[in-house]
């Protein structure tokens, strides 16, 4: 069987050839005169050769052909295109028009930041942050950035330097400000010692109160000579006598370390207050405190009690708690005596 493609059937193009690809079954371009009624579609320029004045007798078109929709014949004249010059001054016209109109809003007062970038330096390490943080919550950057130095720092060269103050603390200070929102509650105790330290110092009002009151409810709870510590550095008056009212019932003494962090005169306080303690409790027959020692038990009742929330150390602070009341209501007075009496 021969090929369709055979070069006698493809080449000859013959009559008979029954390929679809053979030289017969393509239209011939014939030439064709325009008929009496033909006329150039709407827009079409025909350009004569120069020398004519009408059309050719023939063309080398097919009778039946028509220009395709949207097609530009030669000498046709393209639409035309806007300008880009017009394009340009529209733009400009219409954001003139919408700057006119937000020139007309006002101004929400709680959401309008003035912000802008400031250089510090703390330590040997530059640090670049927004002024809103510290402007909004600190009397003392307040009063920095408005004075004569309020634009000083918006350049690298002439960063800002923060004295008294460590990288690690002002970069804590900073976590807190951008980061705070969602993961303060995940504060350590050690960073809200931080915080309460450098917002005392630079003078975060707001910063300062929840850095106390963070303090005072973690779950690491500070030694009673720490809190005091902390309530004297910072000024926290109401440490003060929980302080000193713990110091008092403790069974110790104040060890040498101790008494260098708080003074002498107030080393003398506590030992004339834990003496005054201890006087009141040899007057009224008591023993002075000590570790609490488990009362007698026999093991079969212990083991064979019913509610097992009843443990030995409950029972114990139950028995005690009365006394222990006692004893606190009395430290306090003691203590209000020696430390707070004019």
């Amino acid at each position: 069987m021969s090929s369709p493609l055979s070069s006698g059937e493809y080449s000859s193009g013959r009559s008979g050839s029954s390929s679809p690809l053979s030289a017969a079954s393509h239209p011939r371009s014939v030439a064709a005169t325009p008929g009496k009624d033909w006329s150039p579609r709407t827009g079409m320029t025909v350009v004569l050769p120069p020398g004519r004045s009408s059309l050719p007798a023939s063309t080398g078109v097919s009778p039946s052909w028509s220009p395709a929709p949207g097609s530009l014949l030669l000498g046709e004249t393209p639409p035309e295109s806007p300008r880009l010059e017009d394009e340009g001054d529209f733009l400009d016209e219409e954001m003139e028009n919408y700057s006119k109109l937000v020139a007309t809003c006002t101004v929400n007062p709680r959401y309008y930041f003035d912000d802008e970038m400031s250089y510090f330096k703390v330590e040997n390490q530059k640090f670049k942050v927004h002024r809103h943080f510290l402007v909004r919550d600190s009397v003392y950057f307040q009063e920095l950035f408005a004075g004569p130095l309020g634009n000083f720092g918006v350049e690298e060269s002439e960063a800002i330097p923060l004295e008294g103050i460590g990288s690690d603390e002002f970069e804590c200070l900073l976590d807190f400000f951008y980061n705070g929102m969602y993961g303060h509650l995940g504060t350590t105790l050690s960073q809200w010692i931080i915080l309460l330290s450098v917002a005392t110092r630079f003078q975060f009002a707001l910063l300062r109160a929840l850095s106390i009151k963070s303090i005072e409810e973690s779950p690491t709870s500070l030694d009673a000579i720490d809190k005091l510590v902390l309530a004297i550095k910072y000024n926290i008056p109401g440490w003060l006598a929980p302080a000193y009212t713990a110091l008092c019932q403790r069974p110790n003494c104040l060890e040498e370390w101790e008494a260098e962090k708080i003074g002498l005169k107030r080393t003398v306080q506590i030992a004339r207050a834990r003496e005054a303690f201890r006087d009141g409790v040899r007057g009224s027959g008591m023993s002075p405190p000590r570790a609490m020692s488990p009362p007698m038990m026999s093991p079969g009742l212990y083991w064979n009690m019913k509610a097992p929330a009843m443990s030995m150390s409950m029972m114990q602070s139950r028995a005690a708690s009365p006394a222990m009341d006692l004893d606190a209501a009395r430290a306090a007075r003691i203590v209000d005596e020696v430390f707070f009496s004019v």
